[in-house]
C-alpha cells in the first residue's frame, strides 16, 4: 500500500510559510486552515478580559516644591543649563572672547571679592586672575531654572571648580585649590540668543592650597556695577 505524500507546505503572499493545523490528537484536520497560526512574537499582550498589560506611554510628571514643574520652566531649565555650560568652557579653554560674548555689555557680576559690570570686565578680569594656572576645571550641576511672565529666567546652580597653580607646592606636585560654589543668574533674551544678564556667587567651601587665589584677599570692585543693577529694578 502506498502511503499518501505529507502534507504540503504553503506561503501567502507577504508570510511565512505555513502547514495545515492539526487536531487535538495530533494528526492532520480534514481541511488545512487558510492562514498561518499567530506569530507569538506579533501577538496582542491583551490577556483574557480584554485588558492590556502593556502600561501607556504617559510621560512622567517632574515636581518641584511639591507642584508640577511648568513647561515654561522645563523648557528654560534647559536653555539655563546650555548658556552656563559654554561659560564653563569659556573659562577652561580660555577662551576668553566667547566668555565676554555670553553677558549683556551692562551685565553686573558679583562674584564677592569682586565685581564686574559688562562682559567685557568680567573676561578681562577672570583672564586676569587665570593667567598664573596650569589648568581650571568647572563642573556645572543642579541646574534649576524659573521662567517669568515678562520673558526673564532666574536660574540657580552649583559649581565645582578644580584650580591647578604652574608653581609645585609642598609634596613637589602642582599647588591646588577646589572650590565649591553656586551661581544665581537672570537671563534676557535678546537678537543673539539668551545672555547672562546678572551673576551672583555664593561660595560654599574652599579645600587646598588657598595662597594661589589671589582675589580672596583683595575686593575689585567696578563703579557702575551696583548702579546697573539698581536700574534694573534687581
Amino acid at each position: 500500500m502506498i502511503s499518501p505524500p505529507p502534507p504540503r507546505s504553503w506561503r501567502q503572499p507577504g508570510s511565512r510559510a505555513c502547514s495545515p493545523s492539526t487536531t487535538a490528537a495530533g494528526g492532520p484536520s480534514g481541511s488545512p486552515t487558510t492562514g498561518c497560526p499567530a506569530d507569538p512574537s506579533s501577538s496582542s499582550s491583551t490577556p483574557p478580559g480584554g485588558r492590556s498589560s502593556r502600561r501607556g506611554s504617559r510621560a512622567p510628571t517632574i515636581r518641584r516644591r511639591g507642584r508640577p514643574m511648568a513647561p515654561d520652566d522645563v523648557r528654560a531649565t534647559a536653555v539655563a543649563a546650555e548658556l552656563l555650560a559654554r561659560y564653563c568652557w569659556a573659562i577652561d579653554d580660555e577662551a576668553y572672547d566667547d566668555l565676554r560674548s555670553l553677558f549683556l555689555p551692562d551685565a553686573v557680576a558679583d562674584y564677592g571679592a569682586f565685581r564686574c559690570r559688562g562682559g567685557a570686565e568680567v573676561a578681562d578680569v577672570m583672564a586676569e586672575l587665570h593667567r598664573g594656572l596650569r589648568a581650571t576645571q568647572h563642573l556645572l550641576g543642579s541646574v534649576s531654572a524659573t521662567a517669568e511672565h515678562d520673558g526673564r529666567v532666574r536660574v540657580r546652580s552649583q559649581v565645582r571648580a578644580t584650580l591647578v597653580a604652574r608653581a609645585t607646592g609642598e609634596r613637589g606636585k602642582p599647588a591646588r585649590v577646589e572650590i565649591a560654589a553656586s551661581y544665581r543668574d537672570l537671563l534676557l533674551r535678546t537678537d543673539l540668543g539668551w545672555r547672562i544678564a546678572e551673576r551672583r556667587v555664593d561660595g560654599r567651601w574652599v579645600d587646598g592650597d588657598r595662597t594661589i587665589l589671589p582675589w580672596f584677599d583683595r575686593a575689585q570692585r567696578s563703579d557702575g556695577a551696583a548702579g546697573a543693577a539698581q536700574a534694573r529694578g534687581t
